[in-house]
């Protein structure tokens, strides 16, 4: 190659990176509120949680719901309150679209988590948020490497358990016996679940 061709795609490559950066410039510039995204205040601004409401926030009385498991069961909510034949310390929600990120942290609750409540009562079920169908999520969960291991499974038709608590890849909720949520959020570290599992189980 010529130096002057060599030049030439050089100039070209450094005008398309000037270009792309311009434009980047111009859509974070144009987006209304970026900056907060950009640099987040760390302020809450969500509306508070009104004690007793129903809803999917922490603070909410979680709304009940039926799913079907892979395993051709009804998992129901309500069944896993206090009182109820089910009824034990925590029902935890991991929402999964089966990638490897979720199966990485979907690992990290199954083997560093599950085991540090050996004897507590926790529900842990993986909602597959992208599929409504039952077949299609148990296969997916074969192909995944999760079936048992502690982990029920269900896909979500239509997306009403997702609405409830507006989840998306990697949303974690627990939901105690009273049908408190205490916890809902992306999944990060599993620090803050084990903590809160923690004070669930704790002995009075």
């Amino acid at each position: 190659m010529s130096c002057t061709n060599q030049t030439t795609r050089l100039s070209r490559q450094y005008g398309q990176y000037l270009a792309s950066m311009l434009l980047l410039l111009l859509t974070l510039t144009g987006c209304g509120g970026t900056s907060d995204d950009l640099i987040p205040s760390g302020q809450d601004k969500r509306p508070p949680v009104t004690a007793g409401e129903s809803g999917g926030r922490p603070g909410n009385i979680s709304p009940n719901f039926a799913l079907i498991t892979t395993d051709n069961q009804t998992f129901t909510l309500s069944d896993y309150r206090q009182g109820s034949a089910k009824g034990g310390d925590a029902v935890v929600l991991y929402f999964t679209m089966w990638c490897p990120v979720c199966s990485a942290q979907m690992d990290q609750i199954q083997f560093d988590i599950m085991p540090k409540f050996p004897t507590a009562k926790i529900t842990y079920l993986a909602v597959d948020y992208l599929s409504g169908d039952t077949a299609i999520t148990r296969q997916s969960q074969q192909d995944a490497g999760f079936n048992g291991g502690g982990w029920l499974a269900a896909a979500d038709p239509g997306q009403v358990v997702t609405s409830i608590y507006k989840a998306t890849m990697g949303t974690t909720v627990v939901i105690d016996k009273n049908g408190l949520v205490r916890m809902n959020e992306d999944f990060r570290t599993g620090e803050n679940l084990t903590a809160i599992l923690k004070e669930l189980t704790a002995t009075p």
